[in-house]
């Protein structure tokens, strides 16, 4: 409830402004909603086929009951209704409801004795506590919409066109505002039209469902722009078979993706999935999505959906607003470089030969696993002295993660390849997830989702932490060693940036692969076989981003660390030929502190290196030698 109150304090102050009687969250680009759905309503209450819901801005909930064709209004989530309109609706399919309680809805009768069906858009009006007709069409209306100037849209799937008509006009007849009647797939056409929305500046989007893509019409204009899906002039998102829309504050879509059982929506960082996610961007094994039609905001942000498949109304709680990764993604200037000589933080004294892993949060605390006495040792870089150790049936880890709460995620070894973690509050390791291998690299996103890179079965997997069961589902890589776009070859160190795009050192095929959430294919973003000049790679192991999403990879063959720049690559940490001790061969790991210093572990003298930030912003340097060009320039 908590939640639900600080979005509430903010998400609406666009409805008070226009005096708009649905919902327009303002939310941040990285809002999560619950994986499962609460049903609100199902077959006993909106009988079967109903496809209307609206959500107004006192949080009142609109529903029709299609055996009873009566409007069934809500306060809030109380299970009782507060009103129940009858009234002779057959076949009612959407409704609007605007500020002050008037309530529009379509109405289909079939056989009139005229000889013809008819099909009518409605007024509910309040003050009167009655209906009159206010549109005829020679179709059904799949949505209705009714913009700030009080006109009334009606988008019509089988005559693939929307029409409009001014509330101030006696005449039932409206106008042709999109499409030519005609089914196609020009930027004039719509095929099948399904949601509509109207947003302040009269610009219409319409889910043109059977083209599988979101058409934009600015005022007074008959082509659209295509916005999202097929054709699109931007990359954004695949879909299918889109059949409703919304727009929050920001005017970011969120659609629902019939054919695919999901929702998706935008952020100032493109499309990702929502509800109805799996790895591959939707799983109904989780929440029982099937045959979508509508969506609506409710006050709070959450999200509230029509499951047609089963008769259902699910709400899908916004759960949090995370502020953002637990690890340190530095804010580096453009000529930003690291004393060549590191500092030794901890020798072979402290930590064994076999210690692999580093994890650094985000007010910078190190951890990282004493391997022989089955530890995870705990320090503030500002304080060398050791804290905190954290015994368990730790075996040989060969990945660490640590969570903002503190719990501690440790990757065993294939001798027992499981996923442990441990909090404060039961202060013991426990099994989160069983792996058929070692994960040689984990990762949680900020959906608490745990993902586990599986080096000798050649693949990357996740699990969702809320779910009590071990079982994790794949979400890289095939199974089988390759070089092929789906494909991975020993894959080691992940990282899974606020998009939920997953980035993979693919060890044997030296290169860094991205996977776009939802993708199957990725990216070839460094190494060999990248779309554009990059840098050579030689069994990359460890990566990381800073706060641009620039790369920062542990090149382990080279025994370097690489670092990307708007100017490309270069490298940054390992760059000259000597012998000196302050030069490191196979480094096994690597992590950003708070102020943007490297901490890496070097596995050939057992030690662990930090390696300062030099701050030359603006100098230009003539030995900073980007990989990619021949000549120096400054970042």
């Amino acid at each position: 409830m908590t939640i639900e109150l600080q979005v509430c304090c903010y998400c609406n102050c666009l409805n008070c402004l226009l005096a708009a009687s649905f919902n327009q969250p303002n939310l941040p680009s990285n809002a999560i909603w619950a994986h499962r759905g609460i049903t609100f309503a199902d077959r006993s209450i909106v009988g079967g086929n109903s496809r209307a819901l609206f959500v107004d801005t006192n949080n009142t909930i609109y529903l029709v009951n299609t055996v009873n064709n009566t409007i069934l209004l809500y306060d809030g989530y109380n299970l009782t209704p507060k009103n129940v309109i009858p009234e002779v609706l057959l076949g009612c399919s959407s409704l609007f409801v605007t500020s002050n309680g008037d309530i529009y809805a379509n109405m289909n009768i079939y056989a009139h004795r005229s000889g013809r069906d008819l099909y009518l858009v409605k007024k509910w009006i309040s003050k009167t506590n009655s209906f009159e007709v206010v549109m005829n069409t020679s179709e059904e209306c799949f949505d209705l919409f009714m913009d700030i100037n009080d006109t009334l849209y009606c988008s019509i799937l089988l005559k693939h066109q929307v029409v409009k008509k001014d509330s101030s006009y006696s005449s039932f007849v409206p106008i042709l505002v999109a499409g030519t009647g005609n089914e196609g797939s020009a930027s004039d056409e719509l095929n099948k039209p399904h949601g509509i929305f109207v947003d302040i500046n009269l610009d219409l989007y319409v889910a043109d469902c059977s083209n599988h893509r979101i058409q934009l019409f600015r005022f007074g204009k008959k082509n659209a722009v295509t916005r999202v899906g097929q054709e699109s002039q931007k990359p954004t998102i695949s879909l299918k078979s889109p059949s409703g829309i919304a727009l929050d504050a920001n005017k970011y879509l969120f659609i629902v993706d019939r054919g695919n059982d999901r929702v998706v929506g935008e952020g100032p960082n493109g499309f990702r999935c929502l509800i109805g996610c799996n790895a591959y961007g939707y799983d109904t094994q989780y929440t029982q999505l099937r045959d979508l039609y509508t969506m609506s905001f409710d006050v709070f942000g959450n999200i509230l959906v029509v499951n047609n498949y089963n008769d259902h109304i699910q709400k899908f709680v916004l759960t949090k607003i995370p502020s953002g990764l637990p690890l340190n993604e530095p804010q580096l200037c453009h000529s930003a470089s690291w004393n060549r000589r590191g500092i030794i933080l901890t020798n072979q004294s402290t930590i064994k030969p076999t210690t692999q892993n580093i994890f650094i949060t985000t007010n910078n605390t190190i951890y990282v696993t004493h391997s022989e006495e089955k530890k995870v040792l705990i320090w503030n870089d500002n304080d060398p002295t050791l804290t905190k150790s954290i015994s368990g049936d730790i075996r040989n880890p060969r990945s660490l993660f640590v969570t903002s709460n503190g719990g501690i995620y440790i990757g065993n070894d294939r001798t027992d390849p499981v996923v442990k973690r441990w909090t404060s509050k039961k202060n013991t390791f426990e099994t989160v997830m069983n792996a058929s291998h070692a994960c040689y690299g984990l990762f949680i996103d900020i959906t608490d989702t745990l993902y586990c890179s599986i080096f000798h079965e050649h693949q990357v997997v996740k699990k969702d932490l809320s779910d009590a069961s071990f079982i994790h589902i794949p979400v890289a890589g095939t199974g089988n060693k390759g070089s092929a776009f789906d494909e991975l070859y020993e894959p080691r160190g992940i990282f899974v940036d606020v998009n939920l795009d997953l980035y993979v050192a693919d060890c044997g095929n030296h290169r860094v692969q991205l996977f776009r959430f939802g993708k199957k294919d990725a990216v070839t973003v460094a190494g060999s076989m990248s779309d554009e000049l990059t840098v050579s790679l030689r069994n990359p192991i460890g990566i990381a981003l800073d706060v641009n999403k620039y790369l920062f990879i542990l090149d382990s063959g080279l025994d370097r660390i690489i670092g990307e720049g708007p100017y490309g690559f270069r490298c940054v940490i390992g760059c000259y030929e000597s012998s000196s001790s302050d030069q490191f061969i196979s480094p096994m790991a690597m992590s950003f502190d708070l102020f943007g210093n490297m901490i890496i572990i070097d596995a050939n003298k057992n030690r662990i290196k930090k390696f300062l930030l030099e701050n030359l912003c603006g100098e230009l340097r003539e030995d900073l030698t980007f990989l990619k060009q021949k000549k120096a320039i400054c970042w």
